[in-house]
């Protein structure tokens, strides 16, 4: 069994092996509630765009500024 987090939009993702019971993933989940909420709170929130902000981007900060054109 595994569970995951969507990085992009919050989903959480359950693949359950096959066989297994719509109660034991339950089961499975409330075990794993705590971690589900931690990874939640750890996420970073939106972030506002525009000239003059300093974004992270591939773990670099990169200014953003006008260009040319």
């Amino acid at each position: 069994m595994t569970l995951r987090l969507s990085s992009r939009d919050l989903r959480v993702y359950l693949t359950l092996p096959g066989g297994m019971s719509i109660s034991e993933a339950r089961h499975f989940l409330s075990q794993h509630r705590r971690w589900l909420a931690e990874q939640i709170a750890r996420r970073p929130g939106p972030v506002e765009v525009g000239h003059g902000v300093t974004l992270p981007l591939l773990g670099l900060p990169h200014l953003v500024a006008p260009g040319p054109g």
